[in-house]
């Protein structure tokens, strides 16, 4: 299973080492500082 119920896109501009998208959790190698909670799903 997923170790937590979100996911995370790092979009890189160098073709060498390329981009990620990570389910269930993030690489903190691509980032400093706090990440940033966006809500996915809206009751309806």
């Amino acid at each position: 299973g997923l170790v937590q119920d979100y996911f995370s896109v790092y979009l890189s501009s160098n073709s060498q080492t390329g981009s990620e998208v990570i389910f269930g959790g993030s690489n903190p190698n691509h980032y400093t500082g706090s990440l940033v909670w966006i809500p996915l799903s809206s009751e309806t």
